[in-house]
Protein backbone atom coordinates (compact mmCIF):
# COMPACT_ATOMS: atom_id res chain seq x y z
CA UNK A 1 0.00 0.00 0.00
CA UNK A 2 1.40 3.36 -1.00
CA UNK A 3 1.45 6.51 1.06
CA UNK A 4 -1.47 8.09 -0.81
CA UNK A 5 -3.61 4.98 -0.25
CA UNK A 6 -2.66 4.98 3.42
CA UNK A 7 -3.67 8.62 3.78
CA UNK A 8 -7.05 7.99 2.11
CA UNK A 9 -7.90 5.29 4.67
CA UNK A 10 -7.31 7.59 7.66
CA UNK A 11 -10.11 9.30 9.51
CA UNK A 12 -10.53 12.98 8.58
CA UNK A 13 -10.81 13.86 12.27
CA UNK A 14 -7.40 12.36 13.07
CA UNK A 15 -5.86 14.06 10.06
CA UNK A 16 -7.29 17.42 11.18
CA UNK A 17 -5.96 16.86 14.69
CA UNK A 18 -2.54 15.98 13.30
CA UNK A 19 -2.53 19.10 11.11
CA UNK A 20 -3.53 21.22 14.12
CA UNK A 21 -0.74 19.72 16.23
CA UNK A 22 1.81 20.32 13.48
CA UNK A 23 0.64 23.91 13.12
CA UNK A 24 0.88 24.44 16.88
CA UNK A 25 4.41 23.04 16.97
CA UNK A 26 5.34 25.29 14.04
CA UNK A 27 3.97 28.39 15.78
CA UNK A 28 5.76 27.45 19.02
CA UNK A 29 9.01 26.94 17.10
CA UNK A 30 8.57 30.34 15.46
CA UNK A 31 8.15 32.07 18.82
CA UNK A 32 10.81 30.11 20.71
CA UNK A 33 12.86 27.39 19.00
CA UNK A 34 13.37 25.59 22.33
CA UNK A 35 9.61 25.06 22.66
CA UNK A 36 9.36 23.72 19.14
CA UNK A 37 12.24 21.33 19.75
CA UNK A 38 10.76 20.15 23.04
CA UNK A 39 7.36 19.59 21.42
CA UNK A 40 8.90 17.64 18.54
CA UNK A 41 10.86 15.41 20.92
CA UNK A 42 7.79 14.99 23.12
CA UNK A 43 5.64 13.98 20.17
CA UNK A 44 8.29 11.53 18.94
CA UNK A 45 8.60 10.03 22.43
CA UNK A 46 4.82 9.68 22.72
CA UNK A 47 4.56 7.88 19.38
CA UNK A 48 7.47 5.58 20.26
CA UNK A 49 6.04 4.69 23.68
CA UNK A 50 2.53 4.08 22.39
CA UNK A 51 3.77 1.90 19.53
CA UNK A 52 6.23 -0.29 21.50
CA UNK A 53 6.22 -0.57 25.29
CA UNK A 54 9.71 -2.11 25.40
CA UNK A 55 11.16 0.81 23.46
CA UNK A 56 9.28 3.18 25.77
CA UNK A 57 10.76 1.50 28.83
CA UNK A 58 14.28 1.78 27.41
CA UNK A 59 13.74 5.46 26.56
CA UNK A 60 12.32 6.02 30.06
CA UNK A 61 15.49 4.54 31.55
CA UNK A 62 17.62 6.92 29.51
CA UNK A 63 15.42 9.87 30.47
CA UNK A 64 15.84 9.07 34.17
CA UNK A 65 19.35 10.46 33.88
CA UNK A 66 17.93 13.71 32.50
CA UNK A 67 15.69 14.33 35.50
CA UNK A 68 16.88 17.88 36.01
CA UNK A 69 13.89 19.55 34.33
CA UNK A 70 11.19 20.43 36.83
CA UNK A 71 7.84 22.02 35.95
CA UNK A 72 5.62 23.44 38.67
CA UNK A 73 7.51 22.33 41.75
CA UNK A 74 7.34 18.88 43.29
CA UNK A 75 3.71 18.19 42.38
CA UNK A 76 4.31 17.96 38.61
CA UNK A 77 7.67 16.90 37.20
CA UNK A 78 8.99 15.87 33.82
CA UNK A 79 9.53 12.28 34.94
CA UNK A 80 6.00 12.00 36.35
CA UNK A 81 4.56 13.00 32.98
CA UNK A 82 6.82 10.54 31.14
CA UNK A 83 5.98 7.80 33.63
CA UNK A 84 2.27 8.46 33.22
CA UNK A 85 2.62 8.13 29.45
CA UNK A 86 4.50 4.85 29.89
CA UNK A 87 1.82 3.62 32.31
CA UNK A 88 -0.97 4.51 29.89
CA UNK A 89 0.75 2.69 27.04
CA UNK A 90 1.06 -0.48 29.09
Amino acid sequence: MGISASIRTRSPGWMALLALACGGIGIAAGNDPKLGLAAAFGLAFSVAVLSDVTLGLMMFTVLCFLDVINFGGASVSFMKIVGLLLFLSW
